[in-house]
């Protein structure tokens, strides 16, 4: 769990630049939202979504490919960066798995508020938050059993669903420890800074502070995705080196 902790850090930081950006494209976004008077925020929502596949896609590829990409790359293509490639692959599998992990939910959602009852958009609210609960161990362990499909499919080899289990079973174990240890650790961490900043500030949130917080949460937002990528990569890279080893033995 710490190499993925080290290699994650590595990573997000020897292309901070890329993440920022991202980060700060949602935000302002929103801020034009707000400024422009816009009644509608599916496009944004749409456009956050898409934002997010693109840095899951990245993650994958700048982790496989252990490179870092300098600030004035990212506004040129070039052949020989990572983060170039055939995108339809790994997005086709990515918005799948969003559907299934949303399905998850969903029931869990259903399931919960079968029990809980009462109306109103309050308890619907704590309906969502406590079906995140049982609906985050069954994603994880979709996630372990399929999930170096991503890097499979960022790195445009072979991303059958077939050999993603294959490789799946061989590092299973080891691969949901990391997701829900790792995750889980993350998130923790996360929300006791959350909490602090929360009583340290108090009641003295301006415009300037709420505009770098809110660049801030996108920003452990980034780095929550890329550590997933990160647990997933390293599954891949396991799962071939055990079949090459029995291959050989």
């Amino acid at each position: 769990m710490f190499r993925m902790y080290a290699r994650a850090g590595r990573t997000f930081g020897g292309n901070f630049p890329l993440f920022a950006i991202f980060s700060a494209i949602p935000v302002a976004l929103d801020l034009f939202i707000e400024f422009a008077n816009v009644r509608s925020s599916s496009g944004a929502i749409g456009a956050n979504l898409f934002l997010y596949a693109l840095i899951t896609l990245y993650s994958h590829r700048l982790l496989l490919s252990g490179k870092s990409i300098p600030f004035s790359a990212m506004f040129g293509r070039k052949q020989n960066s990572p983060l170039e490639g055939p995108q339809k692959p790994f997005m086709l599998r990515l918005v799948a798995f969003w559907l299934f992990s949303a399905v998850v939910w969903a029931l869990f959602c259903w399931a919960v508020y079968q029990i809980a009852g009462g109306e109103g958009r309050d308890v619907l609210y704590v309906v969502m938050i406590i079906a995140l609960v049982p609906a985050a161990p069954v994603v994880y362990v979709a996630l372990a059993l399929f999930g170096t499909v991503f890097p499979a499919a960022a790195a445009l080899q072979d991303a059958a669903m077939s050999n993603a289990l294959a490789r799946g079973k061989k590092t299973f174990w080891r691969t949901l420890f990391r997701l829900i240890a790792g995750n889980g650790l993350f998130t923790l961490a996360a929300l006791a800074g959350a909490t602090f900043l929360f009583f340290a500030v108090g009641g003295g949130i301006n415009f300037a502070l709420e505009t770098f917080l809110s660049f801030l949460s996108g920003l452990v937002g980034l780095f929550g995705i890329h550590l997933t990528a990160t647990a997933l990569c390293m599954a891949y890279e396991e799962a071939r080196e055990l079949s090459e080893a029995e291959v050989f033995s």
